[in-house]
């Protein structure tokens, strides 16, 4: 496997521990919500270091960002079990080219 190989990202799955396995078509808005979320952990401890207004910037750039990332690519809830098989539903989901389809 060629670990420089650059592949183009088909969807977003956002985990969720759930009782049953299945995949949720995300709306762009929600889905922007989650991803600027996701960044906002990865900077948590840089945060600190910052004045108010480079906070606020980030927080924009970073809402900005992840909401037109959700314009490209399809972004979904991926509710799992721990003992499940949700690799299935993303495989009938993404890979088989049916974004959108709840199931």
């Amino acid at each position: 496997m060629d670990v420089a190989a650059a592949y183009p990202l088909r969807a977003v799955c956002i985990l969720i521990q759930a009782q049953e396995d299945r995949l949720v078509t995300c709306n762009q808005g929600e889905a922007a919500v989650y991803l600027s979320g996701s960044a906002h952990q990865v900077i948590r401890n840089q945060k600190a270091e910052m004045n108010t207004d480079l906070k606020r910037w980030m927080k924009d750039m970073m809402f900005s960002s992840a909401y037109r990332m959700t314009k490209e690519v399809p972004c979904f809830l991926l509710y799992a079990t721990l003992t499940g098989r949700f690799l299935e539903k993303i495989e009938q989901n993404v890979t088989m080219g049916n974004p959108g389809l709840d199931n």
